[in-house]
């Protein structure tokens, strides 16, 4: 893979991470009553899933 390839990698992975978080946000938000919240802690656990999905590929 060139630089290239690896940087658009990298993106969609952030970005996939960024959706998880944002839709589990909504489902926790909703479930404790708070959706502000839920949304902040559902985008930190998908920034911290995305970030060890790229962490786990760059080790490959």
């Amino acid at each position: 893979m060139n630089n290239q390839d690896n940087s658009k990698s990298e993106q969609n992975i952030v970005g996939a991470g960024l959706a998880i978080g944002v839709g589990l946000g909504l489902v926790f938000g909703s479930a404790i009553g708070n959706v502000g919240a839920g949304l902040a802690i559902g985008i930190a656990a998908g920034i911290g899933f995305a970030t060890r999905q790229q962490r786990k590929k760059k080790s490959e």
